[in-house]
């Protein structure tokens, strides 16, 4: 299979997706209970504007590997479609697998403003601040919360 991810890595970069997409199903296929395949299918799809069948083939990822990252890659596809309250369970379970996943806070901190549910914001920004923010983009929403 990961000669199958190679090849699409190599297509893609040439910008020739239809052929990355071949060899990621290959990809598939030899090695169906890995979900790195389908997580680069997912990121491919996205790319393509194929947002329900990115967030399938992430769906699929995720049931080999609870990954903090594909939980918020699956969220922000949500949210690109206007999903809210799926863009928020996505970002929720990001923190739930890992609860020192700071870009899963950030992301629900951020559609938690946007949403109106401020209390729900600044407890997800106390629990984000105790992991230590060297980028200081927790105090950047915890400003931009105050000012709501």
């Amino acid at each position: 299979y990961s000669i199958h991810m190679n090849i699409a890595g190599f297509y893609q970069s040439r910008g020739d997706t239809a052929t990355a997409l071949q060899h990621l199903n290959e990809s598939i296929q030899i090695s169906p209970d890995t979900a790195e395949p389908y997580a680069r299918k997912a990121t491919l799809l996205k790319q393509l504007g194929l947002m329900e069948d990115a967030l399938a083939a992430l769906d699929l990822s995720l049931e080999k590997n609870a990954s903090p990252q594909q939980f918020v890659n699956a969220g922000d596809i949500h949210k690109a479609l206007n999903q809210t309250s799926n863009a928020l369970t996505r970002y929720r379970q990001a923190v739930d697998v890992d609860p020192s996943y700071l870009p899963g806070y950030l992301k629900l901190a951020e559609l938690l403003i946007q949403s109106s549910q401020l209390s729900d914001a600044r407890q997800v920004l106390d629990q984000a601040s105790l992991l230590g923010d060297q980028s200081g983009q927790v105090d950047a929403l915890v400003r931009r919360l105050a000012h709501q």
